[in-house]
């Protein structure tokens, strides 16, 4: 692979993105109100935000999977990924999946917000203190 190509895939060219958005219509095809893979935006902003969270290695290897096989079928390149590597197909599944769930229509169909905080409650100290109460009135009870 030349250096301007090695650019390209870790950039994540168009052909591997066209590639990816084929193999996610695959792994996830429109069901009822629920988008495809490719509809949801896997191979563009969503699989850009799950890498940013990725390291360099996995970046490169993801995008030099996807341009090693950019000119197969991506169903046969998802029977054989998962049947004959099955951590790799693992790896990919969870990104592809990770990406369209990152999708704001797909949240909203799932009824899913996103993650929410929520706040600490201080302990009620009052409450506390009258149940250990027992406890502690009986003292150290275990044998030496």
């Amino acid at each position: 692979m030349t250096q301007s190509t090695t650019n390209a895939v870790s950039a994540g060219a168009s052909e591997p993105r066209a590639f990816l958005a084929a193999v996610a219509d695959v792994l996830i095809p429109a069901a009822g109100r629920m988008p495809s893979g490719s509809a949801a935006g896997v191979a563009g902003e969503g699989i850009d935000r799950v890498l940013a969270f990725r390291d360099e290695a996995t970046r490169r290897d993801f995008w030099h999977l996807l341009e090693a096989n950019v000119n197969r079928p991506p169903g046969t390149f998802i029977r054989e990924l998962s049947s004959e590597r099955h951590q790799l197909f693992d790896a990919f599944f969870e990104l592809v999946v990770g990406a369209y769930f990152l999708n704001g229509e797909v949240r909203r169909f799932l009824g899913y917000p996103g993650q929410v905080g929520i706040g600490v409650v201080a302990p009620d100290l009052e409450l506390l203190s009258e149940l250990t109460a027992p406890v502690r009135e009986r003292g150290h009870c275990y044998r030496r």
